[in-house]
């Protein structure tokens, strides 16, 4: 079951997305559990993944991960001996 908690409005948040030029990266169905998972530093998808959250999740994690840039580990190690 679920239920739009937050109403569209004015385009939602695809329309906020437009507005601002930042891409849209997607709808996270809520879960009291992520919450749960969040204070206690577990994994939210290791430790529920039947939940209807874990999917969408996933997928603006993948995302991102695309979308950010990635140092290779050497330039990181580097980094830090400064």
């Amino acid at each position: 079951a679920s239920t739009e908690v937050f109403p569209t409005y004015g385009g939602g948040p695809k329309g906020m997305a437009e507005k601002f030029n930042v891409p849209y990266l997607g709808k996270l169905p809520l879960d009291t559990n992520l919450l749960k998972a969040c204070e206690e530093g577990a994994s939210f998808v290791d430790k529920y993944p039947s939940s209807p959250a874990t999917s969408p999740l996933n997928g603006i994690v993948d995302k991102l991960i695309l979308a950010l840039p990635v140092e290779d580990e050497e330039d990181g190690d580097e980094d830090m001996q400064d």
